[in-house]
């Protein structure tokens, strides 16, 4: 029988309304009539009939930023993202997104290295990996895509979908987590990077931060995420995502091996409160497990109220925007986001190259050793 099992639920928030008078963020309306509109207009008498009076040079940035989105006629029926003024067919179905969130952050990205296979870049906390809704460019993928300059223009925009390809997203550092990520900007860079991946040759490396002590070493644990069908060898509701240290679990009954090499210790206080930084080696899987992991062994990270303390479990999302809006959840502030996390990517090798992030001016230094969060 196991002890010691960590459920974290799945959240899925319902946050799109249609037909509504009011907008909110993520509101849609279609577009009526038997005569074709401009964008522009169409979007000004939605949002003035929400009692909000903007200017047509204040919905042409909301349309810049990418806080429009545009129904597609394919069998997906996806919305994309419209940041260029256009002519809208009649019964058109659009998305409006006021007001936009805004990543002040994204100023702080770098790229650390490009070479033929992938983009490393250096992601500041609370920076999306990939495009937040009603915000094309402040996020890892839009700052390569822009070369790290939001477009002002409409002809901005014009010169960078001519001139660039937006990359792909190899892998996701979450919301709150800081540190080196991958893109690539070729066919083939999602195909190597996976098989690199699976032949063990890309090794990344983190720093955690807990109030709690654990000891160092390998640490030896499984996950299991029950699928959609409903598979695998425990009971539960679909979603959750379960970790245990009875390594007797097989992998043909779902469980999926997580191995984290904790090499290093290093005990300091902030305001008198003790917390202890630990370097991480993530031998297996990928840093959901590090906060998981952490969670289950008693030692959560500082900042990590979505996988908690063991005895305030946490949530796992499957979307960026489901862990924007948790974080945004009781925020005063309706501008800000402002909940981090204290784990980090500093290091990450590829064959027999090394590269780092930077670990002395990030958020004005190691911001768990000046303040609490």
């Amino acid at each position: 029988m196991l002890t010691n099992v960590l459920l974290i639920l799945l959240a899925v928030p319902s946050v799109f309304y249609s037909g509504k008078p009011e907008v909110s963020p993520g509101t849609y309306f279609d577009v009526v009539g038997g005569e074709k509109v401009k964008l522009n207009k169409a979007v000004q008498d939605c949002l003035g009939k929400a009692g909000h009076d903007l200017p047509l040079s204040s919905v042409d940035s909301l349309i810049l930023i990418g806080g429009v989105s545009i129904l597609t006629e394919n069998e997906h029926n996806n919305y994309y993202q419209q940041c260029l003024p256009t002519i809208l067919p009649v019964n058109t179905s659009v998305r409006v997104h006021y007001p936009v969130r805004r990543f002040p952050m994204f100023n702080d990205t770098r790229i650390v290295d490009r070479n033929p296979s992938f983009i490393i870049i250096d992601k500041p906390h609370l920076l999306p990996s990939q495009p937040y809704k009603g915000n094309r460019w402040e996020n890892a993928q839009g700052f390569v895509e822009c070369n790290g300059v939001v477009p002002k223009t409409f002809e901005d925009v014009r010169k960078i979908t001519e001139d660039s390809k937006r990359p792909s997203l190899l892998n996701r550092l979450d919301l709150p987590v800081s540190g080196l990520l991958f893109l690539g900007d070729s066919d083939i860079s999602r195909s190597t990077f996976m098989r690199m991946s699976k032949e063990n040759k890309i090794k990344k490396q983190y720093l955690a931060v807990s109030e709690k002590k654990i000891g160092t070493g390998v640490k030896r644990l499984l996950l299991f995420t029950k699928d959609e069908r409903g598979g695998g060898g425990m009971g539960g509701s679909k979603g959750q995502v379960l970790c245990s240290s009875d390594l007797r679990m097989s992998k043909k009954d779902g469980w999926t091996k997580c191995i984290m090499d904790v090499n290093r210790r290093e005990e300091f206080s902030v305001e008198g409160k003790t917390r202890y930084e630990y370097t991480i080696n993530l031998v297996t899987g990928r840093k959901h497990q590090i906060r998981s992991c952490m969670a289950f062994l008693g030692a959560s990270l500082i900042g990590d109220s979505l996988y908690g303390p063991m005895e305030n479990k946490g949530v796992e999302f499957e979307m960026e925007r489901e862990e924007v809006e948790a974080l945004e959840k009781g925020l005063q502030d309706g501008n800000s986001v402002r909940k981090r996390i204290g784990l980090r990517c500093v290091g990450v090798s590829v064959e027999e190259r090394v590269f780092r992030a930077d670990e002395g001016d990030f958020d004005g230094g190691k911001w768990w050793r000046k303040e609490l969060e």
